[in-house]
């Protein structure tokens, strides 16, 4: 009985990989000018140069959560896209943050003024966020059209920040 839930439990997680591979170019090709940016050594990591290279819009690179978790800063000012999972809700929903494990190293989600939200951001839902890295500041997180004030979340000050443009449901992306 514990091995048919254990078996059971891992069809969601399949489903969920089965669609963000489907969103890949289909030719298994990626387009150069969609690559993830080269950090100061020059090379990029493994897992981000394997990510997929398409995203909900044209603009948006669709990237390795675990790559921009890991060197944001090589990413602002971009259009992201990426698969994350809400690991906590914040700001009455205005905010989450999300990680490539579910651990502390993660990056925060900030919800754009005008952003297209097609699932509940509820804590363990996974979702495609499409936005904008930002320094985590008042000027910047404004310019980017945050929802919410840097004063709001004050333990992210120094950190960096996506401020979404769409949260939207990967089992219904269309593609």
């Amino acid at each position: 009985m514990a091995r048919m839930r254990r078996a059971l439990g891992i069809l969601p997680i399949t489903a969920l990989l089965l669609a963000a591979c489907a969103r890949g170019t289909g030719a298994g090709g990626s387009d150069a000018s969609m690559a993830p940016p080269m950090s100061s050594s020059g090379a990029s990591s493994a897992s981000a140069s394997a990510a997929a290279s398409v995203g909900e819009s044209p603009a948006a690179g669709r990237i390795d959560i675990g790559a921009l978790v890991g060197d944001a800063a090589s990413y602002e000012g971009q259009d992201v896209t990426i698969l994350g999972r809400v690991d906590s809700v914040l700001a009455d929903g205005q905010a989450f943050t999300t990680s490539a494990n579910g651990d502390d190293d993660n990056i925060l989600v900030i919800v754009g003024d005008n952003a297209t939200i097609e699932k509940d951001i509820t804590e363990k839902a996974v979702v495609f966020i499409t936005g904008t890295v930002v320094p985590f500041t008042g000027d910047d997180l404004a310019a980017a059209g945050a929802a919410i004030g840097a004063d709001q979340l004050s333990d992210y000050q120094g950190d960096y920040a996506i401020v979404a443009t769409d949260i939207a449901d990967p089992l219904n992306s269309g593609s």
